[in-house]
Parts: structure tokens; sequence; C-alpha cells
């Protein structure tokens, strides 16, 4: 009962978000939009969005591998596209992560010990997020409330950053050795990923300017749509944007749109997952 009223929460949350996002939209604008050749740059967006999952997937298997040696690529590659496929189109049933946790602890690895690999992945990807928002901060100019609320986020970033290190190394020794190599790992990600937001704005014909402002405001949307206050992040994105457009003076339909659009190719990349096979590898050396 009580999962079905969050569920149902989300789902009110992604509705309203989006609607809120929506009637910012002049949609005479959007009808002078030229939709032409400059399309093709939605090919090399998917590709970059997918490179950056590709290299995400990567990242998870440096930390499954410290309990699980004998995973292959492939195979946590195809699990990772199950997961991104449950996140977006199941989210009144099992959630990408614990699909991933259940496949792998099938294979004879206990739930503890998969739960500490795939969270600490996370945590990781996150901190790296906040430390590129940090970073951004000290290089995009701010005023007025994103000021105040930003300003003392590096503080924060570098004081989490150091209380994660220390929790690793005391309590999780094994994955020590891998931290650095997975936050490389987590800027090539998001590094491919704001490149992706940069083909759909060129295929939208939409003038970038300041490149350091759209990356901040594309990363700080990665984060609100990253909270589990909707459903796979429908609406809180657009609205983030919406939001941010208007405090930089962007075009709010343009950015909304680039939003939707950067949304349609993550759903299109996470249809891949519904094709590939669920089949349980209880052997891990087929893996």
């Amino acid at each position: 009962m009580k999962k079905g009223i969050l569920i149902l929460a989300r789902i009110l949350v992604a509705i309203a978000a989006m609607y809120l996002a929506l009637r910012k939209i002049n949609w005479q604008e959007l009808n002078q939009f030229e939709w032409g050749s400059s399309l093709l740059w939605l090919l090399p967006a998917l590709l970059a969005y997918n490179v950056s999952q590709f290299i995400s997937a990567f990242r998870l298997l440096r930390f499954y591998k410290i309990y699980i040696p004998g995973i292959s690529y492939s195979f946590n590659l195809r699990l990772y596209y199950k997961g991104m496929f449950y996140n977006l189109f199941l989210p009144g049933g099992i959630g990408g992560d614990a699909y991933k946790i259940i496949a792998l602890k099938n294979s004879g690895n206990t739930y503890k010990q998969v739960t500490t690999a795939t969270l600490l992945d996370r945590v990781t990807g996150l901190i790296v997020l906040l430390l590129i928002v940090s970073i951004l901060t000290r290089i995009v100019p701010l005023q007025g409330l994103f000021h105040d609320f930003l300003f003392l986020l590096p503080i924060f970033v570098i004081l989490g950053i150091t209380c994660y290190w220390l929790v690793v190394y005391y309590f999780f020794k094994p994955f020590k050795k891998i931290l650095p190599l997975a936050g490389l790992l987590s800027v090539l990600v998001q590094g491919f990923q704001l490149l992706s937001f940069y083909f759909i704005l060129y295929a939208l014909q939409i003038n970038i300017g300041s490149l350091s402002e759209h990356a901040l405001l594309f990363f700080v949307s990665s984060i609100i749509s990253a909270l589990p206050f909707s459903i796979g992040g429908i609406g809180t994105r657009e609205l983030a944007m919406a939001t941010g457009a208007a405090y930089f003076h962007f075009s709010t339909t343009k950015m909304i749109s680039a939003s939707l659009v950067f949304f349609i190719l993550t759903a299109i990349s996470s249809l891949v997952g519904g094709t590939i096979s669920s089949r349980r590898h209880n052997d891990n050396s087929r893996m």
C-alpha cells in the first residue's frame, strides 16, 4: 500500500512538473523552428549519449569485479541496459538497480556485496557530478538566489569527497583502489552526456553562446532529474531547464525543447534494454 502511494505521488509530481514546464513554452516560437538537415545532429547526439552509457557500464564493472571477478563487460553491459529499461518504462515495478542486484545475487553473490558495489558506483558518479557543478559555479557569474545557494557548494563537495574517501577507506577497503579510475570514468560519462546535449542544441539550431552557462544548466537539471521525486526524471528536468533558461535569459521554449529531445534519446536508448534477454546467468565464468 505504501509503495503504491509513493509511486502515485511520483507520477503526480511528473505530471505537475511537466505541466508547469510546458506552460512556459511559447508555441508561436516553437512553430517557427526550422526543421531541416540540422536534425542530422541528433545522430551524433544519440551516439554520444550511448558512449556515455558504455563508459558508465564499464565504471560499474570495476565495482562489481571486486566481488565477481568472472563477470564480463558484455554481460554487465546487457545488464546495464536492462536496468535502464526498468528504470524508465517500468517505474511501478522493480527498479533498474534492484534488477541488477537480483540478477547478480542469483549468480552466487550476497545481496550485501552486490548492493554495496552498486551503491558505491552511484555515489561516486553523483559526487563527481556535484564536483563539476561546483567548478562551473566558479566560472559562470551568478547573482541573487542562485549565487547564495551555490556559493557554498564547493565547500560541501570537498567535505563530501573527504568523508566518502574515509568511509570507503575504513569500511569498504577493497574498493579504495578503484576510486581514482571510477572518478575519471565519471568525468568522461558527464563529458559525453554534455556533448550529446550540445549536439541537440545544434540540431535545434540554438545559438550556444556561452558554453559554460549551458553546461551548468544541463548538469544542474541532471542532478534535479536524478532525485527520486518523479518517474524517470520526467518533468523535473524540463522544469529545472525552464527556470535556468529564464535566469540566464535563454529562450525557455528552445531549452525545454532541447531537454525533451534529450529525454527522447534516453528513451530510445533504454528501449534497447527491453529487447535484451533477461535469462539468468548462474555460472560466473559464462558472464
